[in-house]
């Protein structure tokens, strides 16, 4: 019925909300599931958008939108506690931001999941599954599944396991809102799905009062009752060990009677058992009883009496591990007087336990005691003085004394220490081992044992045992590491007799142990030092008119160990305190960041000479001091000064007993930080550009290019620039820079391309360009002409006109650029032109030239250049002097180093070449354009004599431009080139062998593969040696060739006049004449040059023609 009611009554809700909620129409888009993670992540604070849709629940996922899902799911299921001592600042998020967040980003950090190990936050980056998984799985099990490779395989293995995350095959895929909230949903072991509710009443629940109650209806489950307990798997109890029995003496303390195995086929949790004493003994045999695991004590104590069940409560539950076991030891004390004789034997009957079925083993009693009349060796526990009260951040301090004694008077034997278990009495609210860290147990400056914490207990397992001899004392000392609870007081005790495990060393039997307690142990921990500690490093730039400028900041570290406050310090200036500074700070601005206080500003102006804080903050565990100023609007350069805390001005007084601080605990840094001011403005600068023609429809050109360099301290965020049309520029009446004369423009930012915009009389650029501090770069302003401008023939200008710009400080201040630079002068035309030139000084165009037929040679070369556009031309056209066609195989043109045309169609005369058809582009840069001829061998089917021949013009026709494409008339270059022979044989003259008065001179014929008519090979018959005298000073009279054989050649008067010459028949390869010089001998010291001019040939091919070697250059015989 009461099910009844709640349907009845959220359907009317239901119904309400249709009527209501508009918002909620498109829910029926999402399917059931991720509505319900929509309803869930509502309720649990995940999301705080009102709608499904407002949800963006099929949208990504920024990390600072995680930081807040996480944070909120994790502190409202309680998974994991906030570590408010951890300081979470980073640079990319700032307080407002992560306010906009439910300061996520803090909470995240501060719970381990998000932030840990990172410079920066990047709150906007796109979360990944990776990430939302890994951060997800630390939230659920914390550092568990940590140290997979890559780091988040094990969290998303994990995450799958348990059905929570379905796909982990991509983990880089971006992560989607709605199944992040679905994630979360599944991972809530305490949440019961919805099953029944439809999306409307999903969505409805979000808005009623009890959220559950609503689910529960509309899914038609009863209200939750009381949970009741489940007992599972089965628990076998038998004899682990009976205990030695026998004879022992009275008043022995611990003596261990019986062990017990407890075995679990499923988790078991052990929380009593049920002892009872049988035999012979009586109610006072049995002073108490007490259960161990693992040597240390984990029950309380009971009295056994005789045939009475006692049960003995675990201190807290055991659980025995599925398929595991534990043994429990019973161990008693028995009475001191009036048992002598007595005998018993300890009996488990029962156990508590959330087992199902108990199995106990029919043997369960242990072996039989006598008790008897000699008493047990005595060691007595005997607590000292207080040792010297420690401070907090010590290490290795004493914080406790004790004796032990072995009293020769009833003992008469060693005692073997095993084990003492201490309880600290102890009233603070925290675990005592939040303030003592690494205690361990020393005699004689050795360490005899480390402790095993638990609770308020400490127990000193001593690894073998420490003997102590007969009629010995020894003192103990517990040390610790002191790492806070200033002003608390340590206690230790000991609780029982039992906590102390001794083992006579001659009876090896436990001894009876005494324990006396004066109290007067106790110890206070006093405060230990406070730490000042600058931040940021020892110099800092600043720059002029800079408002709320970061200059210092410094922590105070709080190490005293207890709750401190900071009530005064002083902020000092140098040189000449604040007032001097009164040009270059207007005011300054203290920010305190505690951890327990927050952010506190306090405002000064310049006019103290120095400051002093009068509020009282909060220390924490750090308290962060920032100083911020308000820069002067000056120059700043070569500008510096330093602020400090003065020495000895902090004073800091203990919370609870008001107690002021030693100025000697607390410790000042060592330096101080210096200020340096520095310039601070943008700073830009032309790079030159020639002033430059080109033709319509041009692009990229290069119109403006220019440097800006950011300042020392802070980089520059430029918002926008604005290029304007010179007042300078040659532009017609009424013409201003719009599309009709600049098609489109580009900004160049080094290589980047930024979109630029063209409108009426300007150029803009506005997206943002940043530049670092310090950091120079180049930008180039490149322009494309209109294809067909309103005006030709006109030039223009570009100016930079002004820029929005500020710095990268957090407070984004304006800077300032004043000066303007001016671009080149451009000047449009209606189209490009072609310049021809020959330059006779060009490596093809120095000489006259013998080409041996069957080679090729360049006999031309010219420079092309296209000018303010590129243009392209279709047809060349090379005129010779006279028939070239007959005896050439080929003509090519190479355009730069690259061939471009063969085979060209001659006219009837042989005498003009044309190349039709090229396409070929013509750049802007002057290149050389080659005519190379290739001439065919001579044989008995062809010959064709060339001799004298050279190019007289060559010709440009058919010319576009091509960004204007108008039609480019080209001039065309009447000019003669070098002549050049086409010869059957060459013969190349050199010298060698010079001595006083004789040269070798060497004639090499090269006749290649020419032929005779009747195929005979060529041959040449040398007709002449042209010479030069060159100097003489008389000493020269005659000089004469002879062949190798002294048949004479030609002889030669003093100026190299030819006397008579014997024609001569060379044969291929190398010829050897002689030259031999006929000197003055009145002259002692005849001075003269010899240099062959040129030789003369003919051939058997054509002999009626003679050919010239055509030397490229005079050929030095001899020179006295």
């Amino acid at each position: 019925m009461k099910t009844f009611k709640k349907l009845f009554a959220y359907s009317a809700i239901f119904a309400l909300l249709a009527t209501m909620m508009p918002t909620y129409a498109n829910a029926a888009s999402y399917d059931a599931e991720l509505t319900e993670a929509y309803a869930y992540a509502k309720g649990k604070s995940i999301t705080t958008m009102d709608s499904i849709d407002n949800a963006d629940m099929y949208g990504n996922l920024t990390r600072i939108a995680m930081a807040k899902m996480v944070a909120n799911y994790v502190l409202d299921l309680n998974l994991q506690e906030l570590d408010t001592t951890k300081e979470c600042n980073f640079p990319d998020v700032s307080e407002a931001l992560d306010a906009a967040y439910d300061n996520g980003v803090t909470k995240a950090c501060q719970l381990g999941l998000m932030g840990v190990g990172i410079e920066k936050f990047n709150p906007n980056g796109i979360v990944t599954r990776a990430e939302f998984g890994t951060v997800l799985s630390r939230a659920l099990w914390g550092e568990e599944n940590n140290g997979g490779n890559p780091y988040y395989a094990k969290h998303l293995q994990a995450l799958k396991d348990e059905g929570i995350m379905n796909k982990i095959d991509n983990p880089n895929m971006k992560e989607v809102r709605g199944y992040v909230m679905l994630m979360m949903m599944r991972a809530d072991d305490a949440y019961t799905p919805a099953v029944g509710c439809t999306a409307e009443e999903l969505l409805a629940c979000i808005l009623a009062d009890d959220y559950d109650a609503c689910i529960a209806a509309c899914s038609g489950t009863e209200d939750p009752t009381d949970p009741v307990e489940v007992k599972l798997g089965k628990l076998n109890v038998t004899m682990a060990n009976a205990g030695m029995g026998g004879d022992i003496p009275n008043s022995i303390t611990a003596l261990p009677v019986v062990t017990y195995k407890f075995a679990a086929d499923e988790d078991i949790s052990i929380t009593a058992l049920t002892l009872e004493q049988v035999g012979f003994g009586t109610d006072d045999t049995i002073t108490n009883a007490a259960l161990f695991i693992d040597g240390k004590r984990v029950s309380n104590l009971r009295d056994l009496n005789i045939n009475t069940k006692r049960v003995i409560n675990l201190s807290s539950a055991y659980t025995v591990k599925k398929g595991g076991s534990v043994d429990i030891e019973v161990r008693v004390t028995v009475n001191n007087s009036g048992v002598a004789s007595q005998q018993f034997a300890v009996k488990l009957t029962d156990v508590a336990s959330s087992a199902a079925n108990l199995n106990l083993s029919s043997s369960l009693t242990s072996s039989t005691y006598k008790v008897v009349g000699t008493v047990a060796a005595t060691l007595t526990f005997d607590d000292r003085a207080s040792v010297e009260e420690p401070k907090v951040w010590v290490t290795n301090a004493d914080i406790f004394e004790f004796d032990m004694k072995n009293n020769t008077a009833t003992s008469k034997q060693d005692i073997k220490l095993y084990s003492i278990r201490l309880m600290l009495v102890w009233t603070d609210a925290r675990n005592f081992e939040d303030y003592l860290k690494n205690l361990k147990l020393v005699v004689d400056n050795n360490v005899v044992a480390s402790a095993e914490m638990d609770g308020k207990y400490v127990t000193f397992n001593i690894s073998n045992w420490y003997l102590i001899e007969k009629d010995k004392t020894p003192t103990f000392t517990v040390k610790a590491d002191v790492v806070g609870g200033a002003w608390k007081t340590v206690d230790f005790t000991v609780e029982n007799v039992m906590d102390i495990v001794a083992v006579a060393q001659t009876h090896n039997s436990n001894v009876k142990t005494v324990v006396t307690d004066d109290s007067a142990s106790s110890v206070d921990l006093l405060a230990g030092k406070v730490t000042i500690e600058r931040k940021n490093p020892v110099s800092l730039d600043f720059v002029q008119n800079r408002k709320n400028v970061f200059l210092w900041s410094f922590d105070i570290i709080n190490n005293a160990g207890g709750d401190i406050r900071l009530e005064d310090f002083i902020i000092d200036f140098a040189p000449g305190g604040w007032t001097v500074m009164a040009d270059t700070l207007e005011s300054v601005k203290v920010r305190f960041w505690s951890t327990t206080a927050g952010l506190i500003e306090l405002d000064s102006n310049i006019a103290k000479t120095e400051w002093t804080s009068d509020n009282e903050m909060n220390i924490g565990s750090k308290l962060t001091v920032y100083v911020y100023a308000d820069i002067a609007d000056t120059s700043m350069v070569n500008k510096s000064f330093q602020a400090w805390v003065k020495l000895n001005s902090v004073v800091i007084r203990e919370t609870q007993n008001d107690i002021a601080l030693a100025n000697t605990d607390i410790s000042y840094p060592a330096k101080w930080a210096t200020m340096n001011g520095k310039e601070g403005e943008l700073t830009l600068s032309r790079v030159f550009l020639p002033n430059k023609s080109f033709s319509k429809g041009t692009a990229d050109i290069e119109a403006l290019s220019f440097k800006l360099k950011a300042g020392a301290v802070y980089g520059a965020k430029i918002k926008k620039i604005t290029f304007t049309n010179s007042a300078a520029a040659t532009l017609p009446s009424g013409t201003v820079i719009n599309t009709n004369t600049v098609r489109s423009a580009t900004l160049y930012s080094w290589t980047t391309p930024i979109p630029a915009t063209v409108t009426n009389d300007e150029i803009r650029v506005t997206t943002p360009i940043t530049i670092n501090a310090n950091e120079t770069v180049n930008f180039v302003l490149k322009v494309d002409l209109a294809s067909n401008p309103i005006a030709t023939d006109f030039a223009y200008e570009l100016l930079w006109a002004n820029v929005e710009v500020e710095d990268t400080s957090s407070d984004r201040n304006d800077i300032t650029v004043s000066n303007t630079i001016k671009g080149r002068t451009i000047s449009v035309k209606k189209e490009g032109t072609v310049t021809l030139s020959y330059e006779a000084n060009a490596t093809s165009n120095k000489s006259d030239k013998s080409i041996l037929a069957g080679n090729s040679a360049v006999v031309a070369e010219y420079n092309v250049k296209a000018n303010y556009e590129m243009s392209r031309v279709w047809t060349i056209a090379v005129t010779f002097n006279s028939n070239v066609q007959d005896s050439l195989g080929d003509l090519e043109l190479s355009y730069g180093d690259t061939v471009v045309a063969a085979n060209p169609t001659w006219n009837v005369a042989g005498t003009i070449a044309t190349f039709s058809d090229l396409d070929l582009d013509l750049l802007t840069e002057e290149k050389v354009l080659k005519v190379k001829a290739s001439s065919t061998v001579i044989n008995a089917n062809w010959w064709a004599a060339v001799k004298a021949a050279k190019v007289t013009q060559i010709a440009f026709t058919d010319v576009l431009g091509k960004d204007s494409g108008n039609e480019i008339t080209v001039a065309a270059l009447v000019q003669d080139s070098k002549e050049f022979d086409i010869v059957p044989a060459v013969i190349i003259a050199s010298v060698k062998d010079v001595l006083a008065t004789s040269a070798t001179l060497v004639l090499t014929v090269d006749r290649g593969s020419n032929e005779t008519t009747l195929s005979e090979q060529a041959k040449a018959t040398l007709k002449s040696l042209n010479f030069t005298v060159l100097g003489n000073n008389g000493g020269l009279v005659a000089f004469r060739v002879e062949k190798e054989d002294g048949t004479v050649v030609g002889t030669y008067n003093d100026t190299g006049v030819e006397q008579t010459f014997n024609t001569q028949l060379l044969g291929q390869g190398e010829n050897v004449l002689k030259v031999y010089f006929t000197q003055n001998g009145v002259i002692n010291t005849p001075s003269y040059t010899v240099r062959l001019n040129g030789v003369t040939y003919t051939t058997n091919v054509t002999a009626a023609t003679e050919f010239s070697n055509r030397m490229p250059a005079v050929l030095p015989i001899i020179s006295k």
